[in-house]
């Protein structure tokens, strides 16, 4: 079995971990991927990622399936999740500048 991490963002693409999951697929390494939390592999497209996956005869297995929301909370939940992302990316990019003024101080 091979373990993927990720510690960024699940808005996010460009993960090494995710894009490590993807190239398992890809060349059909895995037959099954097990996470806990489906927000974890990716905030959206959840159920496009299944179908990829099914593609490559890879199963999805979610041990914790999350609750049917109502359209209204999942919008809400989508739009903290997108507000939280961007407002952390404001302040990564805030913080590099401060490093850089600070280096060259």
């Amino acid at each position: 079995a091979e373990t993927f991490s990720d510690i960024r963002s699940g808005l996010k693409f460009d993960r090494p971990g995710f894009l490590a999951v993807l190239k398992a697929v890809q060349e059909r390494r895995v037959s099954r991927v097990v996470i806990v939390h489906e927000d974890r592999l990716a905030r959206f497209g959840v159920d496009l990622l299944r179908r990829v996956f099914a593609g490559y005869g890879t199963d999805l297995l979610v041990l914790e399936p999350k609750p049917k929301d109502t359209p209204e909370t999942e919008l809400a939940q989508d739009l903290i999740a997108i507000i939280t992302s961007f407002s952390a990316r404001l302040y990564g990019l805030r913080s590099h500048k401060t490093r850089t003024l600070l280096s060259t101080a």
